[in-house]
């Protein structure tokens, strides 16, 4: 798709795991296996994805221009 692009165009296939669909009960352990987290979003105020990778101990990169640069520590 277009928005995954970038990813082969800078080369970081390899780098990264594009898992689509966890079920929630599978999702703390994924998080908890997680090198980081990666939310990019420009627009979403408070996502709870994200608030689920902190919880995890999960290291996270986000766009600072939401409410999500309220929740660094």
């Amino acid at each position: 798709s277009e928005e995954l692009a970038p990813i082969e165009t800078h080369g970081l296939k390899d780098y990264l795991c594009l898992p689509g669909w966890i079920s929630q009960e599978d999702m703390p352990a994924v998080l908890q296996l997680a090198d980081l987290f990666v939310l990019p979003s420009w627009y979403e105020s408070c996502s709870v994805a994200l608030l689920e990778a902190m919880a995890s101990g999960c290291a996270v990169v986000t766009a600072g221009t939401s409410s999500s640069k309220e929740f660094h520590a």
